[in-house]
């Protein structure tokens, strides 16, 4: 029996990488690459290993597959298939804030986490048969001080990194502050 593993690549056009699992050996097998029809992000002077630096960019929804796209300001949503595990892309829509780096899911409500400008968390709800998104009231703002622009690696050093709902069905935001000293109110 197989099961699916998802990797995304980042890079300019930005595609999600299928590859099916053995469950008794744990072998990998590539099955085929689906473009998100968005952009990743790749920054000069940045981790290649970690271009993002965020987790929770690329989450498994009932039979849907998201993914953002931090290149376009973008998110995409696919069909995952059943019986094959293979993956179709049902939409790409407008992240509603800039460069989103992080996407969670609780029983239909997805919200994005836009680290870019201001940053904000931008929500939608999911449709769970055909993967459609539709936003769902205004973005919040979360009053960063950067600005707009393309993000540099000062941006990442302390920056909102993941989105994630709890056991509870709370939703938790993560920012990375690298580099704050004891006693440094500024963050």
């Amino acid at each position: 029996r197989f099961h699916s593993v998802y990797m995304m690549t980042n890079e300019p056009e930005n595609e999600v990488l299928v590859f099916s699992r053995n469950r008794r050996s744990g072998e990998l097998t590539f099955e085929n690459a689906v473009s998100t029809n968005g952009s990743g992000l790749l920054l000069d002077g940045f981790p290649q290993d970690d271009p993002l630096g965020s987790q929770a960019n690329l989450v498994v929804a009932g039979k849907c597959l998201l993914a953002v796209n931090a290149g376009s300001n973008t998110i995409s949503s696919f069909r995952i298939r059943s019986k094959t595990r293979s993956i179709s892309l049902a939409t790409t829509a407008d992240s509603r804030g800039e460069v989103p780096l992080s996407i969670a899911e609780n029983g239909g409500l997805v919200y994005v986490l836009n680290a870019g400008g201001v940053g904000s968390i931008a929500g939608f709800k999911l449709h769970p048969k055909t993967c459609m998104l539709k936003s769902i009231g205004d973005p919040t703002a979360l009053n960063q001080t950067f600005a707009s622009g393309p993000p540099a690696l000062a941006f990442f050093a302390a920056s909102p990194a993941q989105i994630i709902f709890t056991s509870e069905g709370n939703l938790l935001v993560t920012i990375k502050a690298n580099g704050a000293q004891s006693g440094d109110d500024s963050l």
